[in-house]
């Protein structure tokens, strides 16, 4: 069962604008590079994980953007059972989406 969409839609367009084609639900972990968010496609419905990396905090650490390259990288040349796949990566002035397969539990 999806959550509503009106739930996420207010915290997106404050997040990120509406030019970001997913809605932003809740906190699923946080992690040195970042915070991961449930989201669903805006016009899809579709539940992927949002991997929500801050742009300044990134240009501020050159090795963590290197890191960042490489996981973006390695993660779409990946395919395994066992590694979610990268659907997209998005774009916006102040952070980077990773748009990954959302595995619940």
């Amino acid at each position: 069962m999806s959550p509503a969409p009106s739930t996420f839609a207010i915290k997106a367009e404050e997040a990120f604008g509406p030019e970001v084609p997913y809605l932003v639900g809740k906190t699923l972990g946080r992690g040195a590079f970042g915070t991961v968010k449930l989201g669903i496609h805006r016009e899809t419905g579709q539940q992927v994980a949002l991997k929500i990396l801050d742009t300044k905090e990134l240009i501020a650490n050159p090795h963590r953007m290197v890191q960042t390259e490489r996981e973006i990288v390695l993660t779409k040349l990946l395919e395994h059972e066992n590694i979610l796949k990268l659907h997209d990566v998005v774009l916006t002035a102040n952070h980077i989406i990773l748009v990954l397969e959302y595995a619940p539990g």
